[in-house]
């Protein structure tokens, strides 16, 4: 399943540019609405997504100095949900 991921960021027009920005991170494994928030916190981003496509679902969390992409495929990983 695929996930559409709205991301913005005050600092950033283009989401591209924003998928490679490095950032440090410290999510636990967690509820994945939960994790997707903290990322939102942690990284200085928005993270929109359907609550319906989340909901239930756990994510392994991610932690590290990680390009904003790679944390967001971390956090996904084993949900079957993508993001584009």
């Amino acid at each position: 399943m695929l996930l559409a991921l709205a991301l913005a960021s005050p600092r950033v027009l283009a989401v591209a540019p924003l998928l490679s920005t490095q950032t440090t991170l410290s999510i636990p494994a967690q509820p994945l609405p939960e994790a997707l928030m903290a990322l939102g916190r942690q990284a200085d981003v928005q993270i929109l997504a359907a609550s319906g496509a989340v909901e239930g679902r756990h994510s392994p969390g991610a932690s590290g100095s990680l390009p904003l992409a790679q944390a967001l495929t971390r956090l996904l990983q084993g949900t079957d949900l993508d993001y584009e």
